[in-house]
């Protein structure tokens, strides 16, 4: 039985350890095309020096993580970031940084959005819904990567700040309109779906 634990324990710290894949040419080393470029630098000058910074480095680090990452629980500085962003940006910033060209960016202001209870965050989601650029993620030790879009409706639904109409709604489009793309679209159209969706939120 010892030997099991043992095993377990092994193979659970090597697996985090080595879980991290290589970044794709996308998400780090491609450059930004001129219209990203251009709509960044729209952006930044919009936004106030501290929101900026902390843009900055949200940027560099290229993440979603959950406040604690590894095997080890460590803080995560993404998630320091996220924080810092809860604070420092209005809500105009906000709704600014949802068309930033990096895709932890907009995941970051999404959960920021999200925890403003006095907007209404559906037409926001709705207007970002479409958003297939993939993102990297990482909860605990666990990484993978999915369509930033996909990851604001999970966290929509996790938060409950959409009604259940909205959602309703979000359905009739995945189920219809050939552009939406879902990694478990068919998950989520089904009856049985019971909202166990991959979410940071918390």
């Amino acid at each position: 039985m010892n030997k099991i634990i043992y095993f377990f324990f092994f193979f659970l710290i090597f697996s985090c350890k080595s879980s991290s894949p290589p970044p794709l040419p996308h998400e780090i080393k491609r450059p930004l095309s001129v219209w990203e470029l251009e709509t960044k630098n729209l952006i930044d000058n919009k936004l106030s020096e501290s929101t900026r910074l902390i843009v900055q480095k949200m940027t560099a680090y290229n993440i979603i993580t959950s406040s604690h990452i590894s095997y080890s629980a460590i803080p995560s500085e993404q998630w320091k970031n996220f924080e810092e962003l809860k604070k420092q940006a209005s809500s105009e910033e906000l709704i600014l940084l949802m068309d930033y060209p990096n895709s932890s960016v907009k995941g970051y202001t999404f959960l920021c959005l999200l925890e403003r209870k006095e907007l209404d965050v559906y037409p926001i989601l709705k207007k970002h819904y479409y958003d297939t650029n993939l993102v990297t993620m990482q909860e605990g030790c666990i990484i993978y990567r999915d369509r930033i879009g996909n990851f604001f409706v999970e966290n929509s639904i996790a938060s409950k700040r959409i009604k259940e109409n909205e959602v309703d709604s979000l359905k009739k489009i995945a189920l219809y309109d050939k552009k939406y793309q879902m990694s478990y679209k068919n998950e989520w159209l089904s009856d049985n779906f019971c909202g166990n969706t991959k979410s940071i939120y918390i």
